[in-house]
């Protein structure tokens, strides 16, 4: 009870430090709402300061981050999730109506804090309160329901290497074996890591670590150690990438690492064209959750890029109906420099795709075993 409180009392203060600041934000997103007919966002969460555990040779170790706290959003990292739910109003705006009512979204979000702290932040943006919404005069926010899991139960959101045994096996037979040929040339880069920061650098997970720790501690205005200047940023973020290309290296680590969520995809996508799906007012399916979601979600697309997604980077799979067939359109924002979310083209098929051939692209990236990932 005092962890719900507490998360509570975070989120209110949260939204009124910012939604009482961020007036001036006018997204720049376009109106998507022409003949769309379902869509399923993901985004990931915002930015967030560094996990208690970090590298040995550390000198910014006993950071505490205070009064965040460690692996919690930052104030810059809440305004993002906020204006990422602006973002989503401006583009779906038309489609979803400007009064919220519990049909109308299915928000999930994984089980850590800034993943749900995030999902409350884009909510906050995407559903401002209107009319009869109104409860407060004075709070300019209203409280929308969404759900999450314990990882090891969650094949939608969940870390497959905690919720499936056979991921983890799997993941451990091929880096050692034809995925170590994807970092070989790294080797030179892992020995130097490793004598600089005193960890054992073996592997992309490893300099993805590494990445994430230094990353956060400039954020957060502390001085990068010396011995960064060499290899900071741009060949650590280039062998630390290299992680999503091996945790996604055969048809089934693919399978296992995001073929559960594009199955549900799927399966929501011809429910609601049958009209079976319930409820039957659902327009959006809006999950939370962590570049790791994203990168394999692309890789198992067959377009991730070798970029790690940013904060906030969010997939948009839109379902349309056009000239009486209905399709998926995938848009992908990186929050690199563009307004508008890039049009992605599945390999094998056009920027609109139907549905049924959208599913056949997919059938080997869909999960087949599924006994050895229990939930």
């Amino acid at each position: 009870m005092d962890k719900t409180k507490n998360s509570f009392g975070l989120f209110l203060i949260t939204t009124l430090l910012y939604i009482g600041c961020c007036g001036e934000y006018i997204s720049k997103y376009i109106d998507a709402s022409d003949g769309l007919v379902l869509t399923h966002v993901i985004h990931r969460h915002g930015a967030r300061t560094r996990a208690e555990e970090t590298y040995p040779n550390d000198p910014y170790a006993n950071e505490t981050f205070w009064p965040f706290g460690y692996e919690q959003l930052t104030n810059e990292g809440k305004l993002g999730e906020y204006r990422l739910g602006i973002d989503l109003r401006a583009r779906y705006g038309g489609f979803l109506g400007k009064i919220f009512y519990p049909e109308v979204v299915e928000a999930r979000s994984s089980e850590s804090d800034r993943t749900k702290m995030s999902i409350s932040l884009s909510l906050a943006g995407l559903f401002p309160p209107k009319n009869v919404s109104i409860w407060n005069s004075e709070l300019n926010w209203q409280p929308i329901p969404y759900s999450s899991y314990p990882a090891e139960e969650d094949r939608i959101l969940g870390k497959p290497k905690k919720f499936c045994p056979l991921y983890k096996k799997l993941l451990k037979k091929y880096k050692k074996g034809a995925g170590a040929d994807i970092f070989k040339d790294d080797l030179k880069l892992y020995k130097y890591l490793s004598k600089e920061t005193g960890m054992d650098v073996a592997n992309p997970d490893d300099v993805y670590d590494i990445l994430k720790i230094l990353a956060v501690e400039e954020e957060w205005g502390l001085k990068l150690p010396n011995w960064t200047d060499s290899v900071w940023k741009d060949k650590l973020q280039n062998a630390a990438a290299k992680r999503f290309i091996v945790r996604t290296g055969t048809k089934e680590l693919k399978q296992l690492a995001s073929g559960f969520f594009l199955e549900k995809i799927i399966s929501d996508t011809k429910d609601k064209i049958t009209g079976t799906l319930k409820p039957k007012g659902r327009k959006m399916f809006l999950y939370s959750a962590h570049e790791q979601n994203i990168g394999h979600i692309l890789a198992g697309l067959g377009l991730f890029d070798n970029d790690i997604p940013n904060y906030g980077s969010h997939l948009l799979f839109e379902v349309r109906l056009k000239n009486g067939t209905y399709g998926i359109e995938i848009y992908y924002q990186n929050y690199k420099g563009n307004d508008q979310p890039t049009l992605l083209v599945l390999p094998g098929c056009d920027s609109f795709c139907p549905v049924n051939k959208f599913a056949d692209l997919l059938q080997d990236v869909l999960p087949t075993n599924k006994t050895s990932c229990t939930a």
